[in-house]
């Protein structure tokens, strides 16, 4: 946390509407969950102070949570395999029951209500054995055998989140004695058949689940017998992508990209790094991930073959081969129109490399000088320094540094051109460490925060969150400060002279 913000909070402390809020906080946190109640069909709990209810349901073998507060949206629904791993509940709560409060303090501080949020979640987080003791209290209150707890995880397909929701936990619990027979006798398969599990594709859980699923995966996704022959002898193949993944269904995800790696040939799943720069490769005008449809992979199988191959010999020095040579030649090889003749790759690695390096040439060669004018010019906030780009050479050197589409699309500056979009860089001590892009819809006048990530398109902190909200904030000023003042230019064109 920064000097800055503990300013903030002994000056906040001082203040009773902030004291008050965090004591209400503390409160909820510390009743953690009551003592479950017995029902007719297992026993119910209510959480973090009647905020949710817990049913387990032992003879339906169901575990349910509601929101007292609101339904749960999305992507919202509580981590009960890791309880309070996510702080969505403690938005839901700042929102709706201590809303009077926060707004109070937003007021107080100038400040706006997510800023009072994430102050909140910072305090609650600093208190590390009162979160210890809430998440004791809840996993009390859950009561399900351990066993079942240490399936789950095993079987868990969500790894953006450190553990799975009650949906999750259900599932494992009704296919408990199917999932503990795979985990026997093929554990590398327990996710993919999780994954049939989930997308409903299998029915029965006998001995031929395992068969259903290989022939379920054969004939929607394609994959060979060589492949299936390699997922029994290796695990690991897919916590990557199901952690980069978005909306898509996790048997998708699974299922075409295990069908990239079998069309390259793979001999062993690429290493986390690799795997994880050639997902965020695929990216479309607005930098967002790519759903993994059939056609998710936008480059030559054999050519990525060759390039993973490539990086089972690195690893001695990965960063510097992901660095120097595997991000370079991602932006060659999924930018290509036309397939590329195999027959001149005949001398490995090297050869690629020179026909990359040759690209990369031709399009800084090419590139011209266009240039347009930001509205905010380089300024510093706290440890940072904001930098726009106003040419196609500093998107060109973003790109390139920071590993993303900066350095391969023409749109973005045809849209900086078209007064629709600007880019800032954000650097620490002169190192960049985030990309903030600015988009504007034709005929809007306002800009919005359209993508902020770091290297390679990875996530970013919350103060460069914030950060970027500032930037977009400073534009939205400065524009219309220069509307007003080519109004009043305009105005005082017609006016008669002597007024």
């Amino acid at each position: 946390m920064a000097p800055a913000t503990h300013t903030v909070f002994r000056s906040l402390h001082d203040r009773s509407p902030w004291h008050e809020l965090v004591n209400q906080v503390d409160g909820i946190l510390r009743s953690g969950a009551s003592a479950p109640v017995r029902t007719p069909h297992g026993h119910c709990a209510t959480l973090l102070g009647a905020l949710m209810l817990l049913h387990v349901n032992p003879i339906a073998r169901r575990v349910t949570i509601e929101s007292t507060v609101a339904p749960f949206g999305t992507g919202r629904q509580p981590d009960v395999g890791a309880p309070l791993s996510n702080w969505d509940w403690l938005d839901e709560l700042l929102a709706s029951r201590l809303r009077a409060l926060v707004e109070e303090v937003a007021a107080e501080q100038a400040q706006s209500d997510r800023w009072v949020a994430r102050c909140v979640r910072n305090t609650v987080r600093a208190n590390r054995a009162l979160v210890a003791s809430a998440r004791a209290q809840i996993r009390a209150a859950l009561a399900v055998p351990q066993p079942l707890m240490v399936l789950a995880h095993r079987a868990r397909l969500d790894f953006a989140r450190i553990g799975f929701d009650a949906g999750h936990l259900t599932r494992v619990w009704q296919w408990q004695s199917a999932l503990e027979r795979v985990q026997r006798e093929s554990p590398s398969l327990v996710r993919i058949v999780m994954a049939a599990i989930e997308a409903n594709v299998v029915d029965d859980p006998g001995p031929g689940l395992v068969a259903h699923v290989k022939r379920h995966m054969r004939m929607s996704f394609g994959w060979s017998e060589r492949f299936w022959r390699l997922l029994h002898n290796s695990a690991g193949f897919f916590e990557v992508p199901l952690a980069l993944r978005r909306a898509s269904p996790a048997l998708k995800v699974i299922g075409n990209y295990g069908a990239t790696l079998d069309a390259a040939c793979v001999n062993s799943p690429p290493h986390p790094l690799v795997a994880a720069a050639l997902i965020r490769s695929q990216r479309d005008p607005l930098m967002a991930l790519l759903p993994f449809a059939e056609d998710w992979y936008h480059g030559d199988p054999a050519l990525l073959g060759l390039a993973l191959r490539q990086a089972t010999h690195e690893r001695g020095d990965l960063d510097r081969f992901l660095r120097e040579q595997f991000h370079a030649f991602l932006r060659w090889s999924t930018g290509l129109e036309q397939p590329v003749d195999l027959s001149r790759t005949r001398n490995g690695w090297a050869r690629v490399m020179r026909m990359v390096q040759a690209h990369e040439d031709a399009i800084r060669a090419g590139a011209d000088q266009s240039s347009w004018r930001s509205l905010v010019p380089s300024f510093r906030a706290g440890a940072f320094e904001v930098h726009p780009l106003t040419t196609s050479k500093d998107l060109f050197d973003e790109g390139t540094a920071m590993r993303n589409c900066l350095a391969v699309r023409l749109d973005h500056i045809a849209r900086c051109l078209d007064d629709l979009e600007r880019v800032f860089s954000i650097r620490h001590c002169g190192r960049r460490v985030a990309t903030v892009s600015l988009f504007r819809p034709a005929l809007l006048l306002d800009f919005d925060v359209e993508e902020v990530r770091g290297k390679a398109n990875s996530a970013v902190s919350e103060a460069i969150v914030a950060l970027a909200d500032d930037v977009c904030r400073r534009y939205n000023m400065a524009t219309r400060r220069a509307v007003g003042g080519r109004h009043a230019m305009a105005r005082s064109s017609w006016l008669p002279r002597g007024r």
